[in-house]
């Protein structure tokens, strides 16, 4: 599902490919705090699932960098690849990325 946003992703002007990344870390944190405090998930389902949204946030954080500086190519499609094998991990996960690709990129077109 991610993939229908590449192309969203790729218009944006520099300026606005930071504010959306910048934004996605912030917002998956914030759902890492609604994983944690889910009581129908178990502690383990917790775990896991913080445990890829951990990953994605790495690789935000990294993206928001390479776009920053500008020090390597890296295409809105190798991103959302990894990101997308990432969520294929956990439906938890999956579910909150989604959610926040859809939600984010509402909010700037």
């Amino acid at each position: 599902m991610l993939n229908e946003y590449i192309q969203t992703i790729e218009a944006l002007d520099r300026d606005q490919k930071l504010s959306f990344y910048e934004s996605l870390a912030h917002l998956l944190t914030v759902y890492i705090r609604a994983i944690q405090s889910d009581e129908d998930l178990e502690d383990h389902e917790k775990l896991e699932a913080i445990k890829w949204m951990n990953e994605i946030m790495h690789s935000v954080t990294a993206k928001i960098t390479v776009e920053r500086t500008n020090s390597h190519d890296w295409s809105e499609s190798d991103f959302l690849n990894m990101v997308t094998e990432y969520c294929d991990k956990n439906a938890v996960t999956k579910h909150y990325v989604e959610y926040s690709y859809s939600d984010l990129l509402k909010s700037i077109k």
